[in-house]
C-alpha cells in the first residue's frame, strides 16, 4: 500500500516537471530583493535558501548593500543618519502534507500500529523585517505569527571595512533554534540549517542530526571575513522553554539564560580556489559549557546547574555546473561525546547537550556520530532539482540495555520545483534503516510517533 501510494506521489511530481518546461522564468521581488533590487538568484544558488557567492558576500555586509544611494535618507545637520527610504518586510509562509509508516500513541497511550499522514496549515507563518540600520549596520529579525511564537529571531550585525575585500563583523543575536551558527554561516552544508535544500535534514547533515540545529541559542559572534575565508568565534548560551525568542523569553524582561553566554563555537572556512566551481573546506567545533537554561515564564530560577557543550564537525561543498545543468555537492561529518558517567539527565547538570545520557536506559553512553553526503541537481536550471543524501550515523546508544540498534541510516531522496523564485514546492521521502530513528517524536496534532520506517513529505513554500 505504501509503495502504492508513493508511485501516486512520483506521478504528481511528474506533472510537475512538464509543467517548468513551459512555465517561464519569474523575478520576484521579496524580502532582501527589495533592498538590492536584485532577483532571488543572485544571492540563491539552485533555490532559496542556498546562497551563492554573491549571497555571502551580502550576508557579510552586515545586510546593508542597497542598490541605489538616492534610496537612503541622510540628514543634513551633521548627526549621523543614513536609514533607507523603506523599511524592507516579507511574509514568510508553509503548508505540508506527512505520510508516515510506523506506529503511533494514541492519547490513551495504545500503539495504533498503522500509517498515519498529517495536514499542517500553515506549518510556518513569519514575518520578516530586516535591511539597513546605519552604513555600517544591518538587522534581520523574524515575528513568528502562530500563536505563542513571538519574536522568534533576532541579529543586529555590525560590519566593518578593513580593506577592498576583508571585513569585520560583530553580531548580537538570538533565536528560538539553528543554534550558534545563526550568527553567522554562509555555506550549504547544513553547517546552519537554514542554508539547506533539504527538508528533512537530521537526516542530510550532521549539524542537523546532532541535535545543534535544534537549540535556541542567544550570544555575540565575532567574524574575520574575506571572500577567501572567513573565521569566527561565537560566545553563546543554550535557551529552551516556552516558544518566543530565544525560547526563555519573559514579557518586559527579554531573554532570561540565568547566567551570560559561556559555551564556545568556532567556525573556519576556506574557499578553495576551483576554476568554475565554488567549493569550500571547513570545520566547526563546539567546547565548553553553559547554564541549564529554565522558563522563566513560570518564575523559576536558576539552579545552578551547568551542561557541556560538545562536539566537532568538518564539511566541504562543490557547487557549479554539469553540462549546464547546477550541481552541488555536500559533504559533512562529526561526532559528539558522551556525556561524563555522573552527569544527571534529571537537572541536566554535567550532560552534554548534544548527547544526553540515561545510562540506566542505555542511551547517550557512547559518542554520537554522523556521517552525510548530499546533492542536488538542477533537471531544468533555476526550475526541477533532484536532490538525494544517504546518513550513516550511530546515535550512541548500547544495544544491549536497549534492544535496538544504535544505526541511524538513512536515505532521502527528493524534487523541488521553483513555481517562481520565491515560490517552491517540493515532495521528499526518506528511508531509515532502523525504525527507531523518529522514536517518540511529538507529532503536529499531538500524537507520539514511535518505529517509523519511513516519511514522505510534501510542502509548499512562499516569501512575499
Amino acid at each position: 500500500m505504501f509503495r502504492n501510494k508513493l508511485a501516486k506521489i512520483w506521478l504528481a511530481i511528474s506533472v510537475l516537471a512538464c509543467a517548468a518546461v513551459v512555465s517561464t522564468p519569474s523575478y520576484a521581488l521579496p524580502s532582501f530583493a527589495r533592498q538590492t533590487n536584485k532577483a532571488c538568484t543572485a544571492c540563491h544558488f539552485q533555490n532559496f535558501p542556498m546562497l551563492t557567492d554573491y549571497g555571502r558576500a551580502f550576508k557579510a555586509s552586515g545586510f546593508t548593500e542597497v542598490y541605489a544611494p538616492e534610496n537612503v535618507r541622510r540628514n543634513t545637520d551633521g548627526a549621523e543618519l543614513s536609514l533607507p527610504l523603506v523599511l524592507n518586510a516579507s511574509f514568510f509562509g508553509t503548508m505540508r502534507y506527512d505520510r508516515n509508516s510506523g506506529n503511533t500513541v494514541d492519547s490513551s497511550g495504545s500503539q495504533t500500529n498503522s500509517d498515519f499522514g498529517e495536514w499542517t496549515v500553515p506549518e510556518e507563518a513569519s514575518l520578516f523585517i530586516s535591511g539597513r540600520v546605519a552604513q555600517y549596520v544591518g538587522f534581520h529579525s523574524e515575528i513568528g505569527l502562530r500563536p505563542n511564537t513571538a519574536l522568534a529571531a533576532l541579529k543586529l550585525p555590525f560590519s566593518f571595512p578593513i580593506n577592498d575585500s576583508m571585513r569585520v563583523l560583530v553580531v548580537p543575536f538570538a533565536a528560538d533554534g539553528h543554534g550558534p551558527s545563526y550568527g553567522f554561516e554562509t555555506l550549504n552544508t547544513g553547517a546552519s540549517d537554514i542554508h539547506s535544500t533539504f527538508e528533512h535534514e537530521h537526516q542530510a547533515a550532521t549539524y542537523s542530526y546532532l541535535g545543534i540545529g535544534d537549540a535556541g541559542a542567544t550570544g555575540v559572534t565575532a567574524v574575520l571575513w574575506d571572500p577567501r575565508f572567513f573565521v569566527s568565534f561565537t560566545k553563546w548560551a543554550p535557551t529552551s522553554g516556552p516558544p518566543g525568542i530565544g525560547s526563555n523569553y519573559a514579557p518586559g524582561s527579554g531573554i532570561q539564560t540565568g547566567k551570560g553566554p559561556t559555551a564556545n563555537y568556532f567556525r573556519g572556512v576556506y574557499f578553495v580556489p576551483i576554476r568554475g566551481w565554488d567549493a569550500a573546506v571547513g570545520i566547526q567545533y563546539f567546547s565548553g559549557s553553559a547554564a541549564v537554561p529554565y522558563d522563566s515564564t513560570s518564575g523559576c530560577c536558576f539552579s545552578g546547574a551547568y551542561q557541556h557543550t560538545r562536539a566537532w564537525i568538518i564539511d566541504a561543498q562543490v557547487q557549479g555546473a554539469l553540462f549546464n545543468h547546477q550541481l552541488g555537492v555536500y559533504f559533512t561529518h562529526g561526532s559528539a561525546p558522551a556525556s561524563p558517567s555522573n552527569a544527571d539527565p534529571v537537572s541536566g547538570n554535567g550532560e552534554n547537550l548534544f548527547n544526553f545520557q540515561d545510562r540506566a536506559a542505555g542511551i547517550g553512553v557512547h559518542a554520537k556520530t554522523a556521517t552525510a553526503l548530499a546533492a542536488s541537481y538542477s533537471l531544468i536550471p533555476y526550475k526541477l532539482n533532484l536532490t538525494a543524501a544517504i546518513l550513516i550515523a550511530n546515535n550512541g546508544s548500547d544495544r544491549s540495555i536497549t534492544g535496538i540498534s544504535a544505526s541511524d541510516n538513512a536515505f532521502t531522496l527528493g524534487l523541488v520545483y521553483l513555481f517562481a523564485q520565491n515560490l517552491k514546492i517540493f515532495f521528499e521521502g526518506t528511508k531509515l534503516q532502523n525504525p527507531g530513528a523518529f522514536d517518540l517524536i511529538t507529532t503536529t496534532n499531538g500524537q507520539i510517533a514511535t518505529g517509523i520506517k519511513q516519511q514522505l513529505t510534501f510542502k509548499l513554500m512562499y516569501d512575499l
